[in-house]
């Protein structure tokens, strides 16, 4: 089964993050395939948090799943992007997401 994940989270979003890893490490080591992850809302803010930041680029260096920011919660967060592109990390709009929806079996929305 092919899942795709958004991480909605609200103002516990470092909270969310670290659960929403937990379940795609899951969620591969269950035989399932994990299309990509797509971080809105404040989830976002993990670019600034050295350790979780650091921790998905490991996993997605691993697992070679795409990682998404929402490019209009980056710019409504006022998030800091180190540079131009952040490792393991792409940075775009919601058609990217709607995309996922279509080509997913199950959708999975963290909060």
């Amino acid at each position: 089964m092919k899942f795709n994940l958004i991480i909605n989270a609200t103002e516990a979003w470092d909270s969310s993050s670290t659960q929403a890893l937990r379940l795609c490490q899951t969620i591969l080591a269950d035989g399932h395939e994990l299309g990509m992850v797509f971080f809105f809302g404040h989830s976002v803010k993990i670019v600034n948090s050295a350790q979780l930041l650091h921790s998905w680029q490991q996993w997605q260096q691993a697992s070679q799943i795409k990682l998404f920011l929402c490019s209009a919660m980056v710019h409504q967060h006022q998030v800091t992007l180190p540079g131009t592109e952040i490792e393991g990390f792409k940075v775009v709009g919601l058609a990217s997401w709607i995309d996922a929806i279509e080509q997913a079996d199950r959708i999975i929305e963290l909060n």
